[in-house]
């Protein structure tokens, strides 16, 4: 079976980004544009790894949705990859904080966020170095 990630991410050209980046990775790929389908469809799949940006906007935004993940046992072991803007460090602070395992700068560059995630999923989610 197909290790399965979900994409999560409220803007389309992101989103379709990542989804080109990893298509060829052999890999179930799912997608959410906002933190409420983001949790539906986490219940419903089960994915083995998540790819979140953190500019995520509406309710949930991203770190609420990390605390809604960590809070909930079936889902808080489930490995976070985060994407953001290289500046924001504190954001990034309070997302490794709330659980995050990894973190890519955006814009997308397809081949280290394929190797991200690939590498994670081998690692079964351990945080890279």
């Amino acid at each position: 079976m197909k290790p399965k990630v979900l994409i999560v991410d409220g803007d389309a050209p992101t989103r379709r980004a990542v989804q080109a980046a990893l298509r060829d990775a052999g890999l179930a790929l799912f997608e959410a544009d906002h933190g409420a389908a983001a949790l539906r469809l986490a219940r419903a799949v089960q994915p083995d790894l998540v790819v979140l940006n953190l500019q995520l906007g509406g309710h949930p935004d991203a770190l609420a949705l990390i605390d809604a993940w960590q809070a909930d046992p079936e889902r808080a072991i489930t490995p976070l990859l985060l994407l953001g803007a290289r500046g924001q460090a504190a954001e990034r602070a309070c997302a490794w904080q709330a659980g995050a395992r990894h973190f890519v700068p955006l814009p997308v560059m397809a081949t280290p966020l394929r190797q991200a995630v690939l590498a994670m999923l081998a690692l079964g989610g351990s945080p890279l170095q």
